[in-house]
Parts: C-alpha cells; structure tokens; sequence
C-alpha cells in the first residue's frame, strides 16, 4: 500500500481537529460528534492558511504530519494513536 504525508491540527487542550460542519468545528477533546477520523490537509502551508480563515484565534495548535494511505483524506483514530496523539471516543 502506497501511503503519503499529509498533516493534522492537533491542540493539548481541544485534541485533534476533526474537521466542521456549519461553521463550527470539532475537536476529538471536546466534541467529537461521532467521528472516528481527522481531516488532514495537503500541506503545512494549506493547514495553516485555513487555520487563518477562523473567527477564533486558533488555540495552540500544532501542524502534525502523518502517514496515511494514498488517496485518503482522513485520518483514524489508530493512525493518530501511532504517532503519539491521544486516542478519542468518537460515541462521547
């Protein structure tokens, strides 16, 4: 299986940014609304230009790289777990 880097939001205090849905977005530490996968972005640069589009200022977030399989856009949360981040509920 061919996997490539692509990168995630990632905050100590919200976790893993799932991704949104009317404007609001979720985090796997707040409200994980039944997600069990995270957005990734297709660069650095890209992840920050959408952190830049938020009414909020970004709660320090980290751009985190990681493998995932090649045409995929999501993350699980095993593959989060892999490279260190904290596993989620996505049912809480």
């Amino acid at each position: 299986m061919n996997f490539l880097t692509r990168y995630l939001l990632y905050s100590d205090d919200y976790g893993v940014y799932l991704g949104s849905f009317l404007g609001m977005g979720f985090w796997s530490k707040l409200d994980p609304v039944g997600q069990d996968e995270a957005i990734t972005f297709e660069s650095k640069e890209l992840a920050i230009a959408f952190m830049q589009t938020w009414n909020s200022e970004a709660p320090n977030v980290q751009v985190v790289p990681i493998e995932i399989p090649k045409g995929n856009r999501y993350a699980t949360i095993k593959q989060c777990m892999v490279i260190g981040l904290p596993e989620w509920n996505p049912e809480i």
